[in-house]
């Protein structure tokens, strides 16, 4: 038993500490510097929630030089052709009751594919479900009885329903009892058989992804802040190598937790790949597809709303401000607190505020976007923008009569 504890690192880092303030001076020191610590947290807990914001309102770390803007993706190592990977978008939506249920859609999900069908403008849009194309969900969903977000989701071009079968089961007994893991079964089965790119409904495309599928991997995905793939988007060829072997990974490795299956496994398959084949997968680094992670501190630098003034106003035209210096100026142009986005390919969003934790419309809404006070707006703005010139937004869903 001491043996084991004596191996562990991080009871041994824990003993080294301890033996830096032995004698009764270093030990108070010591305390005195924990308890410092503490009640730094603790005040900065209980500060107003605008005081907590602008102690966040400084510059951020990110910034995206010219060379990382014109990087050249292609991998060179292989002579191989490979087909490049097929401009398809996958979605994956898991009713709990795909007879009778509802698709209960938000504005955020209907911007979140809107904008990759404008920058990526795919071949086909599949949404994966286990309710029929012909169900009483799609069809409420369709006629505007599930709300008009979810009329208007299912009204973009090129949306086909793709009714699946929805494993209970992984391949090694245990059961899947989340919607969410469900999905995550789903989502890798679908890439596998038809190829093409796969997103969250919180993932925001903010550029064309041409690049990255034209590039010559078999596959590409991206890290998050914390070191793993985020399995939240990720890109394969049709029954490339990568997702066929997470497909099986994720059945042997599936035992309930959070992310066994999903990033943990992925992260270890791509590095696999990546040593045995050059051209295998992309891994990318987090600004690419997760430059802000899921922890609070993260989702807040990304959704805290800041103190600029941001009025909201249309153009003699009728329409909404460009604002080009969002996200073509230099980054001095730009708000201290504003995240560089010229890097990003894809924003995934995480966020607590989610319609099952009782916060409405995934606390995002137009006007909230148009006001242009957080990080997240600022980044998605544009579409916002071309969703009001096309009429998928009105002024109604801006709040133009209430707040002006």
């Amino acid at each position: 038993m001491g043996g084991k504890g004596a191996s562990n690192p991080v009871v041994m880092v824990f003993q080294g500490l301890l033996s830096l303030f032995r004698g009764a001076g270093r030990r108070a020191l010591l305390t005195r510097f924990l308890l410092a610590l503490v009640l730094a947290v603790l005040t900065y807990q209980l500060l107003p929630h605008d005081a907590r914001v602008f102690l966040l309102s400084q510059p951020t770390s990110a910034h995206c030089s010219a060379s990382q803007i014109a990087a050249d993706y292609s991998c060179r190592a292989d002579d191989t052709s490979r087909a490049a990977i097929p401009n398809i978008l996958h979605l994956v939506y898991v009713l709990p009751d795909p007879l009778d249920g509802t698709f209960p859609l938000q504005f955020s999900h209907l911007l979140s594919v809107y904008a990759a069908w404008h920058h990526w403008q795919p071949d086909a849009i599949y949404l994966h479900t286990n309710a029929a194309a012909n169900s009483s969900a799609v069809r409420r969903a369709r006629s505007g009885e599930a709300g008009k977000w979810a009329r208007r989701f299912f009204a973009l071009p090129g949306l086909v329903v793709h009714t699946v079968a929805v494993p209970t089961h992984a391949a090694n007994g245990v059961r899947i009892a989340g919607m969410e893991h469900r999905s995550d079964f789903v989502r890798v089965q679908a890439v596998h058989d038809f190829g093409g790119v796969y997103i969250d409904m919180d993932v925001h495309a903010l550029r064309n992804l041409a690049p990255l599928r034209d590039a010559g991997y078999g596959a590409v995905a991206g890290r998050q802040t914390d070191g793993w793939l985020n399995s939240g988007t990720f890109m394969s060829a049709k029954q490339g190598r990568l997702v066929a072997r997470w497909r099986e990974r994720m059945h042997a490795a599936y035992d309930g937790r959070w992310t066994t299956h999903s990033n943990v496994a992925l992260t270890r398959v791509t590095a696999e790949l990546a040593a045995a084949e050059p051209c295998a997968v992309l891994a990318l680094r987090p600004a690419a597809f997760a430059p802000v992670g899921w922890r609070s501190f993260n989702t807040e630098r990304l959704f805290a709303s800041h103190f600029e003034p941001a009025p909201v106003y249309l153009e003699p035209d009728g329409s909404l401000p460009a604002y080009p210096q969002d996200h073509e100026e230099p980054r001095g142009s730009r708000m201290s607190w504003a995240h560089d986005w010229r890097c990003t390919f894809l924003l995934h969003a995480f966020s607590p505020k989610k319609e099952r934790n009782g916060v409405r419309d995934n606390g995002i809404s137009p006007r909230s976007v148009v006001e242009r006070r957080s990080n997240f707006a600022r980044a998605v703005y544009p579409m916002v923008r071309n969703m009001y010139a096309k009429g998928l937004v009105d002024e109604e869903d801006l709040e133009l009569t209430k707040h002006e």
